[in-house]
Protein backbone atom coordinates (compact mmCIF):
# COMPACT_ATOMS: atom_id res chain seq x y z
CA UNK A 1 0.00 0.00 0.00
CA UNK A 2 2.77 2.53 0.58
CA UNK A 3 4.84 1.74 -2.73
CA UNK A 4 1.36 2.82 -4.29
CA UNK A 5 0.51 5.75 -2.25
CA UNK A 6 3.86 6.82 -3.16
CA UNK A 7 3.66 6.37 -6.48
CA UNK A 8 0.71 8.82 -6.48
CA UNK A 9 2.16 11.37 -4.31
CA UNK A 10 5.28 11.59 -7.01
CA UNK A 11 2.60 12.11 -10.05
CA UNK A 12 0.92 14.78 -7.03
CA UNK A 13 4.21 16.98 -7.04
CA UNK A 14 4.78 17.17 -10.93
CA UNK A 15 1.09 17.84 -10.69
CA UNK A 16 1.13 20.36 -8.07
CA UNK A 17 4.28 21.76 -10.86
CA UNK A 18 1.84 23.05 -12.83
CA UNK A 19 -0.72 24.43 -10.90
CA UNK A 20 1.43 26.58 -9.41
CA UNK A 21 3.09 27.48 -13.05
CA UNK A 22 -0.51 28.22 -13.99
CA UNK A 23 -1.52 30.19 -10.97
CA UNK A 24 1.59 32.73 -11.07
CA UNK A 25 1.30 33.44 -14.33
CA UNK A 26 4.55 31.71 -15.69
CA UNK A 27 2.51 29.58 -18.00
CA UNK A 28 -0.39 31.84 -19.70
CA UNK A 29 -3.39 30.69 -21.70
CA UNK A 30 -1.38 30.98 -24.93
CA UNK A 31 1.45 28.53 -23.63
CA UNK A 32 -0.76 26.20 -22.14
CA UNK A 33 -3.08 25.69 -25.25
CA UNK A 34 0.20 25.04 -27.11
CA UNK A 35 1.76 22.57 -24.90
CA UNK A 36 -1.79 20.81 -24.66
CA UNK A 37 -1.93 20.58 -28.23
CA UNK A 38 1.66 19.53 -28.12
CA UNK A 39 1.46 16.74 -25.83
CA UNK A 40 -1.80 15.63 -27.64
CA UNK A 41 -0.60 15.48 -31.23
CA UNK A 42 2.93 15.12 -31.02
CA UNK A 43 4.67 13.44 -27.51
CA UNK A 44 1.55 10.95 -26.80
CA UNK A 45 1.46 10.04 -30.26
CA UNK A 46 5.43 9.70 -30.83
CA UNK A 47 5.00 7.55 -27.27
CA UNK A 48 1.98 5.35 -28.91
CA UNK A 49 4.04 4.20 -32.18
CA UNK A 50 7.12 3.71 -30.27
CA UNK A 51 5.55 1.54 -27.67
CA UNK A 52 3.32 -0.21 -30.03
CA UNK A 53 6.30 -0.99 -32.75
CA UNK A 54 8.52 -1.68 -29.94
CA UNK A 55 6.46 -4.20 -28.75
CA UNK A 56 5.35 -5.78 -31.82
CA UNK A 57 5.27 -9.20 -30.74
CA UNK A 58 3.71 -8.21 -27.30
CA UNK A 59 1.21 -6.59 -29.22
CA UNK A 60 0.47 -9.28 -32.02
CA UNK A 61 -0.15 -11.91 -28.65
CA UNK A 62 -2.63 -8.75 -26.48
CA UNK A 63 -5.39 -9.61 -28.62
CA UNK A 64 -6.71 -5.37 -29.85
CA UNK A 65 -9.90 -6.62 -29.39
CA UNK A 66 -10.27 -7.11 -25.81
CA UNK A 67 -8.83 -3.59 -25.21
CA UNK A 68 -11.88 -2.72 -27.48
CA UNK A 69 -14.31 -4.16 -25.71
CA UNK A 70 -13.00 -3.13 -22.48
CA UNK A 71 -13.15 0.16 -23.36
CA UNK A 72 -16.79 -0.19 -25.16
CA UNK A 73 -17.82 -1.70 -21.27
CA UNK A 74 -16.73 1.34 -19.52
CA UNK A 75 -18.49 3.77 -21.84
CA UNK A 76 -21.83 1.99 -22.11
CA UNK A 77 -22.14 1.40 -17.94
CA UNK A 78 -20.91 4.66 -17.00
CA UNK A 79 -23.98 5.89 -19.73
CA UNK A 80 -26.30 3.89 -18.42
CA UNK A 81 -24.99 5.26 -14.79
CA UNK A 82 -25.53 8.46 -15.85
CA UNK A 83 -28.58 8.30 -16.94
CA UNK A 84 -29.94 6.82 -13.33
CA UNK A 85 -27.66 9.23 -11.23
CA UNK A 86 -29.03 12.47 -13.37
CA UNK A 87 -32.77 11.37 -12.77
CA UNK A 88 -32.07 10.50 -8.85
CA UNK A 89 -30.61 13.88 -8.72
CA UNK A 90 -32.23 16.12 -11.34
CA UNK A 91 -28.81 17.00 -12.55
CA UNK A 92 -27.40 17.57 -16.20
CA UNK A 93 -27.45 13.67 -17.73
CA UNK A 94 -25.08 13.91 -20.62
CA UNK A 95 -22.41 15.70 -18.48
CA UNK A 96 -22.99 13.39 -15.79
CA UNK A 97 -22.62 10.42 -17.76
CA UNK A 98 -19.49 11.59 -19.75
CA UNK A 99 -17.86 12.68 -16.17
CA UNK A 100 -18.38 8.39 -15.75
CA UNK A 101 -17.90 7.39 -18.92
CA UNK A 102 -14.74 9.28 -20.07
CA UNK A 103 -12.06 8.79 -17.36
CA UNK A 104 -7.79 9.88 -17.64
CA UNK A 105 -7.25 6.59 -18.67
CA UNK A 106 -3.73 7.58 -21.05
CA UNK A 107 -1.44 9.90 -18.99
CA UNK A 108 -2.48 9.50 -15.19
CA UNK A 109 -2.10 5.80 -15.39
CA UNK A 110 1.20 5.99 -17.45
CA UNK A 111 2.52 7.79 -14.93
CA UNK A 112 1.60 5.87 -11.74
CA UNK A 113 3.22 2.56 -13.93
CA UNK A 114 6.71 4.65 -14.22
CA UNK A 115 6.88 5.17 -10.54
CA UNK A 116 5.32 1.91 -9.65
CA UNK A 117 6.36 -0.52 -11.97
CA UNK A 118 9.70 -2.26 -13.21
CA UNK A 119 10.86 -1.40 -16.20
CA UNK A 120 9.49 -4.67 -18.45
CA UNK A 121 6.40 -4.65 -16.53
CA UNK A 122 6.10 -1.00 -17.25
CA UNK A 123 6.46 -1.42 -21.08
CA UNK A 124 3.72 -4.21 -21.08
CA UNK A 125 1.72 -2.18 -19.38
CA UNK A 126 2.17 0.95 -21.60
CA UNK A 127 1.00 -1.75 -24.79
CA UNK A 128 -2.13 -2.25 -23.05
CA UNK A 129 -2.49 1.98 -22.15
CA UNK A 130 -2.14 2.29 -25.82
CA UNK A 131 -4.54 -0.18 -26.96
CA UNK A 132 -7.20 0.74 -24.69
CA UNK A 133 -7.14 4.48 -25.80
CA UNK A 134 -7.34 3.42 -29.69
CA UNK A 135 -11.43 2.78 -28.57
CA UNK A 136 -11.49 5.16 -25.89
CA UNK A 137 -10.33 8.16 -27.94
CA UNK A 138 -12.59 6.92 -30.70
CA UNK A 139 -15.66 7.12 -27.99
CA UNK A 140 -14.49 10.33 -26.70
CA UNK A 141 -13.90 12.29 -29.50
CA UNK A 142 -15.57 10.69 -32.28
CA UNK A 143 -18.56 8.21 -31.75
CA UNK A 144 -19.56 8.11 -28.06
CA UNK A 145 -19.72 12.18 -27.52
CA UNK A 146 -21.30 12.14 -30.75
CA UNK A 147 -24.12 10.20 -29.25
CA UNK A 148 -23.98 11.07 -25.94
CA UNK A 149 -24.12 15.38 -26.76
CA UNK A 150 -26.33 15.00 -30.16
CA UNK A 151 -27.95 17.93 -30.83
CA UNK A 152 -31.22 18.09 -32.83
CA UNK A 153 -30.17 18.12 -36.88
CA UNK A 154 -26.52 17.52 -35.76
CA UNK A 155 -24.30 15.56 -38.42
CA UNK A 156 -21.44 12.85 -37.37
CA UNK A 157 -18.19 14.12 -38.90
CA UNK A 158 -16.25 11.26 -39.96
CA UNK A 159 -12.73 13.83 -39.30
CA UNK A 160 -13.13 13.20 -35.96
CA UNK A 161 -11.54 9.66 -36.69
CA UNK A 162 -7.94 11.37 -38.07
CA UNK A 163 -7.43 12.71 -34.55
CA UNK A 164 -3.24 12.03 -34.45
CA UNK A 165 -3.79 9.65 -31.11
CA UNK A 166 -5.99 7.68 -32.89
CA UNK A 167 -4.27 7.51 -36.88
CA UNK A 168 -0.85 6.97 -34.94
CA UNK A 169 -2.29 3.96 -33.10
CA UNK A 170 -3.90 2.72 -35.66
CA UNK A 171 -0.79 3.38 -38.35
CA UNK A 172 1.48 1.40 -35.39
CA UNK A 173 -1.10 -1.66 -35.73
CA UNK A 174 -1.07 -1.87 -39.25
CA UNK A 175 2.77 -1.92 -38.98
CA UNK A 176 2.97 -4.28 -36.51
CA UNK A 177 0.53 -6.70 -38.34
CA UNK A 178 1.71 -6.28 -41.79
CA UNK A 179 5.23 -7.57 -40.44
CA UNK A 180 7.09 -4.45 -40.86
CA UNK A 181 8.67 -3.53 -37.66
CA UNK A 182 11.47 -5.16 -38.64
CA UNK A 183 12.19 -2.03 -41.33
CA UNK A 184 12.05 0.81 -38.18
CA UNK A 185 15.71 0.22 -36.79
CA UNK A 186 16.82 1.49 -33.32
CA UNK A 187 18.69 4.59 -35.11
CA UNK A 188 14.70 5.42 -35.89
CA UNK A 189 12.69 4.85 -32.86
CA UNK A 190 14.85 6.17 -30.35
CA UNK A 191 14.30 9.61 -31.14
CA UNK A 192 10.77 8.89 -31.96
CA UNK A 193 10.81 7.29 -28.19
CA UNK A 194 12.44 10.51 -26.64
CA UNK A 195 9.91 12.59 -27.60
CA UNK A 196 7.20 10.59 -26.99
CA UNK A 197 8.90 10.26 -23.34
CA UNK A 198 8.43 14.00 -22.58
CA UNK A 199 4.52 12.65 -22.37
CA UNK A 200 5.14 11.95 -19.00
CA UNK A 201 6.16 15.24 -17.45
CA UNK A 202 4.26 16.94 -19.59
CA UNK A 203 0.75 14.82 -19.07
CA UNK A 204 1.43 15.94 -15.28
CA UNK A 205 2.47 19.53 -15.93
CA UNK A 206 -0.96 20.29 -18.15
CA UNK A 207 -2.60 18.17 -15.66
CA UNK A 208 -2.14 20.73 -13.05
CA UNK A 209 -2.46 23.85 -15.57
CA UNK A 210 -6.10 22.34 -16.47
CA UNK A 211 -6.91 21.73 -12.67
CA UNK A 212 -5.71 25.64 -11.88
CA UNK A 213 -8.68 27.20 -14.79
CA UNK A 214 -11.25 25.07 -13.40
CA UNK A 215 -13.54 27.96 -11.99
CA UNK A 216 -15.35 26.64 -8.37
CA UNK A 217 -17.65 29.28 -7.73
CA UNK A 218 -21.14 28.54 -8.01
CA UNK A 219 -20.03 24.79 -6.84
CA UNK A 220 -22.25 24.33 -3.96
CA UNK A 221 -25.46 24.59 -6.18
CA UNK A 222 -24.45 21.75 -7.71
CA UNK A 223 -22.37 20.27 -4.56
CA UNK A 224 -25.28 16.88 -5.11
CA UNK A 225 -24.79 15.94 -8.15
CA UNK A 226 -21.57 16.53 -8.26
CA UNK A 227 -21.04 14.51 -5.65
CA UNK A 228 -22.96 11.41 -6.98
CA UNK A 229 -21.00 11.29 -10.19
CA UNK A 230 -17.90 11.50 -8.03
CA UNK A 231 -18.65 8.56 -6.07
CA UNK A 232 -20.16 6.37 -9.09
CA UNK A 233 -17.12 7.06 -10.98
CA UNK A 234 -14.48 6.20 -8.70
CA UNK A 235 -16.14 3.68 -6.05
CA UNK A 236 -18.89 1.91 -8.53
CA UNK A 237 -17.33 1.50 -11.59
CA UNK A 238 -13.75 0.33 -10.51
CA UNK A 239 -15.88 -1.62 -8.23
CA UNK A 240 -17.65 -3.28 -11.09
CA UNK A 241 -14.85 -4.09 -12.48
CA UNK A 242 -12.44 -5.36 -9.87
CA UNK A 243 -15.23 -8.11 -9.35
CA UNK A 244 -15.06 -9.08 -12.53
CA UNK A 245 -11.61 -8.96 -12.44
CA UNK A 246 -11.89 -11.34 -9.59
CA UNK A 247 -14.91 -13.61 -11.05
CA UNK A 248 -12.05 -14.56 -13.65
CA UNK A 249 -9.51 -14.84 -11.88
CA UNK A 250 -7.33 -12.22 -13.97
CA UNK A 251 -4.33 -12.20 -11.08
CA UNK A 252 -1.95 -10.33 -13.45
CA UNK A 253 -0.49 -6.94 -15.01
CA UNK A 254 -3.30 -7.49 -17.05
CA UNK A 255 -6.37 -7.44 -14.12
CA UNK A 256 -3.92 -4.69 -12.48
CA UNK A 257 -4.09 -2.25 -15.62
CA UNK A 258 -8.30 -3.19 -15.97
CA UNK A 259 -8.41 -2.38 -12.18
CA UNK A 260 -6.66 0.64 -12.37
CA UNK A 261 -7.83 1.89 -15.67
CA UNK A 262 -11.84 2.12 -14.02
CA UNK A 263 -10.73 3.56 -11.30
CA UNK A 264 -9.37 6.57 -12.77
CA UNK A 265 -11.09 9.94 -12.31
CA UNK A 266 -12.83 11.67 -15.34
CA UNK A 267 -11.00 12.69 -18.05
CA UNK A 268 -8.62 15.82 -18.03
CA UNK A 269 -9.86 16.59 -21.46
CA UNK A 270 -13.63 16.43 -21.06
CA UNK A 271 -14.41 19.74 -20.82
CA UNK A 272 -12.74 20.58 -24.04
CA UNK A 273 -15.52 17.74 -25.97
CA UNK A 274 -18.18 18.93 -23.84
CA UNK A 275 -17.25 22.97 -25.06
CA UNK A 276 -17.51 21.52 -28.42
CA UNK A 277 -20.71 20.16 -28.00
CA UNK A 278 -21.85 23.14 -26.34
CA UNK A 279 -22.63 21.21 -23.13
CA UNK A 280 -21.75 22.72 -19.13
CA UNK A 281 -18.11 23.02 -19.44
CA UNK A 282 -17.99 24.65 -15.65
CA UNK A 283 -20.28 21.52 -14.24
CA UNK A 284 -17.92 19.26 -16.11
CA UNK A 285 -14.74 21.19 -15.08
CA UNK A 286 -15.79 21.07 -11.68
CA UNK A 287 -16.43 17.21 -11.79
CA UNK A 288 -12.94 16.40 -13.29
CA UNK A 289 -11.54 18.53 -9.74
CA UNK A 290 -13.72 16.80 -7.61
CA UNK A 291 -12.78 12.92 -8.85
CA UNK A 292 -9.30 14.33 -9.16
CA UNK A 293 -8.77 15.20 -5.01
CA UNK A 294 -10.73 12.48 -4.13
CA UNK A 295 -8.43 9.59 -6.83
CA UNK A 296 -5.84 10.72 -4.38
CA UNK A 297 -7.64 8.20 -1.76
CA UNK A 298 -9.36 5.89 -3.87
CA UNK A 299 -6.86 5.48 -6.40
CA UNK A 300 -4.38 3.96 -3.10
CA UNK A 301 -7.41 1.95 -2.27
CA UNK A 302 -8.10 0.08 -5.51
CA UNK A 303 -4.51 -0.91 -6.45
CA UNK A 304 -3.68 -2.12 -2.67
CA UNK A 305 -7.03 -3.98 -2.96
CA UNK A 306 -6.21 -5.85 -5.70
CA UNK A 307 -2.33 -6.32 -4.92
CA UNK A 308 -3.54 -7.79 -1.88
CA UNK A 309 -6.19 -10.69 -3.32
CA UNK A 310 -4.13 -11.24 -6.32
CA UNK A 311 -0.80 -11.67 -4.42
CA UNK A 312 0.57 -9.84 -7.79
CA UNK A 313 4.23 -8.60 -7.35
CA UNK A 314 5.31 -5.41 -8.12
Amino acid sequence: MLIIAIAVIKVLLITVFGWVLMRRRYMDDRVFDFLNKFLVDITSTCLIFAAIVENAKLVRGSHVSKFLIFSLLVFVIGWILGMVIAGVVHGPQAEISGLISFQNCGYLPLNIALFLLPPLLCREFQVYVFLYLLGFNILMWSVGSYFMFKRRGEKFDLNSFLLPPVSGTVAALVVVYCGLSRFFPDVVLSPVRMVGDMTFVLSAIVLGGWLAKVDLRGVQDKIIALTFASVVRLIAVPAIFFLLVVKMHIYSLLGLFIVLTAAMPAAISLPVVVNIKKGDTDFVSQGVFATHVAGIVTIPFWLGLFLKVSQFKI
